[in-house]
């Protein structure tokens, strides 16, 4: 029981950080695009 308790728990932790490590994900893949071009034009 104390088991199944702890997992909701932490499935909800998961859930609130998510959409912070989408938005560092996509960030990262636009400063990864921009530096790619910026070093193939110079």
């Amino acid at each position: 029981m104390e088991g199944s308790i702890n997992l909701i728990e932490d499935k909800k932790y998961n859930i609130k950080l998510y959409p912070l490590y989408k938005s560092l994900s996509w960030d990262l893949l636009f400063y990864y695009a921009i530096s790619f071009i910026f070093l193939t034009r110079y």
